[in-house]
């Protein structure tokens, strides 16, 4: 047994788990963008890009598809564009956190309970000497629901700006 093997195998598995929790008719990327701009409304596409990792072209696609898809709005502001979650989209978001816990729960369901907030304690600490920038800190935190780590997020204790 080997570390990167086992937390290799890990993450695959907690990555397909997560990806089946994906609410159907839309795509994790689609997830991902409806959460940050939740989370931080009035952002721009520009912003939204940084975070997703995605060219320009690709988060304008994704934009267009969540506002086709009746998720988000864009408003004209001067010469700016901010980007808001309308009320299906926040709808969208709690079907989601619903099943993301489910999947965290599948994944972690065979260990106890003190073994899984050791677990829980151990990935903090993790996610907290791992310096970064705000947006890297933004695109770690892609698919979370945000309320639930404040005022104590180990990712936001991370950043290094």
């Amino acid at each position: 047994m080997h570390i990167s093997n086992v937390v290799s195998a890990w993450v695959t598995q907690a990555a397909d788990t997560l990806d089946r929790a994906v609410p159907p008719g839309v795509g994790r990327r689609e997830v991902e963008a409806l959460t940050l701009v939740s989370t931080h409304p009035g952002c721009s596409s520009e912003w939204l890009r940084a975070r997703l990792g995605l060219s320009q072209s690709g988060t304008v696609r994704a934009v267009d598809r969540l506002q086709d898809l009746g998720y988000v709005e864009r408003a004209r502001s001067g010469r700016a564009v901010a980007l808001r979650t309308t009320s299906k989209g926040e709808k969208l978001l709690r079907v989601w956190h619903q099943a993301r816990g489910a999947a965290v729960d599948e994944l972690v369901g065979a260990l106890s309970g003190p073994e899984q907030e050791r677990l829980m304690r151990l990935l903090s600490g993790a996610l907290t000497r791992h310096p970064r920038q705000r947006d890297e800190a933004d695109r770690a935190c892609r698919t979370c629901e945000w309320p639930l780590c404040r005022p104590t997020c180990p990712v936001d204790q991370s950043v290094d700006d």
